[in-house]
């Protein structure tokens, strides 16, 4: 049940301010658990930091079964009473999840997100909080370090961010997959040209019409391309990101 005033610039300020305590609580993990994991623990404080003051079910499951309207589709999520287990069950099969290569990785935390969302396990908040685990795990897989989120990479396109959602529904997860690797390697690239300006040798910032762009820009990438995108492009920017910030 929503909480408090209902004028949406009041909870888009509390919005904003969750996120911020959900970013707070990730830089704590890192710091005081480096070695932490995704646990049904983690998954309920992130629904708590994340909807706290806006709806009365923060931190709990939700205990109805409702309609979920994502884009212009709608759909019933699982039974409530199915939640718990559901939640654990993908929990478990991330961790099982082959992940030795950045395709295996962004396999393994697509399929986490996609199928969070269908479970609905809260609610309210849903898709922030799996938004909130998908940046977590990018983080544990290395797909993104530091400061960087996925948050607004992801949706920053929200017809293409829809369209990968519903593609998935449908049992093909190979546009979400993509989206979440461009979506990091972007961050990566935003990153580069921030540490370029810092040292001043970057006197304006390219826009995404640039050729550094082409390769994940371009939809006719065939499997094969993609894959050499997956395996050495973001590994470069990476080890480039290392000697900006060493040096």
């Amino acid at each position: 049940m929503k909480i408090g005033p209902s004028d949406p610039e009041w909870r888009r300020d509390i919005e904003i301010r969750n996120l911020g305590e959900v970013d707070e609580y990730h830089k704590w993990l890192d710091v005081n658990h480096p070695g932490f994991s995704i646990t049904e623990g983690l998954v309920l404080e992130l629904h708590r930091l994340t909807i706290q003051g806006l709806y009365s079910c923060a931190g709990n499951y939700r205990t109805a079964v409702f309609d979920v309207t994502v884009g212009s589709d709608s759909f019933e999520p699982v039974p409530a009473s199915e939640v718990q287990f559901r939640v654990r069950d993908i929990i478990e099969r991330y961790r099982r999840a082959p992940q030795a290569t950045v395709a295996q990785k962004a396999n393994a935390a697509a399929q986490f997100f996609h199928e969070f969302l269908l479970i609905h396990p809260f609610c309210g908040g849903n898709g922030r909080v799996a938004r909130a685990l998908l940046n977590m795990i990018l983080h544990r897989q290395g797909l993104l370090i530091g400061e960087q989120s996925i948050h607004y990479y992801i949706k920053q396109d929200n017809e293409k961010y829809l369209h990968a959602l519903h593609e998935a529904d449908r049992g093909r997860l190979s546009l979400l997959r993509e989206l979440i690797v461009t979506s990091s390697i972007y961050a990566h690239i935003d990153q580069v040209y921030a540490l370029l300006a810092q040292l001043g040798k970057l006197n304006e910032r390219p826009n995404r019409n640039h050729r550094i762009w082409d390769p994940v820009e371009r939809l006719d990438l065939s499997p094969d391309e993609f894959n050499t995108v997956l395996e050495s492009l973001l590994p470069q920017i990476c080890h480039l990101l290392g000697e900006l910030t060493s040096g």
